[in-house]
């Protein structure tokens, strides 16, 4: 009988050991919407400690990373063009695993704040993870074109903690 209960009291300990794995393979699907003007893709994603940096065919329409759980990351998805990076595809992981045009000025907020950071990498991520992504994804596409916005000011102000959403404002040209 003490064999069972002790069974009993184990046995979750054992399926709860893949709850607590600190990163899965994700698959990203790239949604480039026929876009073909470029000699390669170069994916970018960068979390405050180390940057995964790599390539893929132009035909190529997904790839797979194995990225921490529940840590908010910029996914970059770069056409390159005869060796020079045009502007890029994006997706915010976890929330989404479309890289996308409509999603690439929110990316790209995510990867400068964690390229700017001056936090150690876990504090970092820790910050980066406990922004309200969701919302700002939504307002982001409230915008004809996002990239018009001031980044540094969006950056600045999410970095400081004080980000409102009259933050967004154009950028001067």
């Amino acid at each position: 009988m003490k064999k069972i209960f002790l069974l009993i009291l184990l046995c979750p300990l054992f399926f709860a050991c893949s709850m607590f794995l600190e990163s899965r393979e994700t698959h990203f699907f790239l949604d480039s919407g026929g876009f073909c003007d470029c000699d390669f893709w170069q994916i970018s994603v960068f979390d405050g400690e180390n940057e995964t940096l790599f390539s893929l065919e132009t035909c190529a329409d997904s790839f797979s990373l194995e990225l921490p759980k529940n840590v908010a990351l910029g996914i970059l998805a770069y056409p390159v063009k005869d060796g020079l990076r045009q502007q890029p595809f994006g997706a915010i992981y976890p929330y989404s695993v479309e890289v996308s045009e409509k999603d690439s000025f929110p990316a790209y907020i995510v990867d400068r704040l964690y390229r700017g950071s001056r936090r150690t990498a876990p504090q970092t991520r820790d910050f980066v993870s406990r922004f309200n992504w969701s919302r700002f994804i939504k307002s982001c596409a409230e915008f004809e074109n996002p990239w018009r916005l001031d980044g540094d000011r969006i950056v600045k102000s999410i970095a400081s903690g004080r980000f409102k959403k009259s933050d967004f404002k154009l950028a001067r040209e």
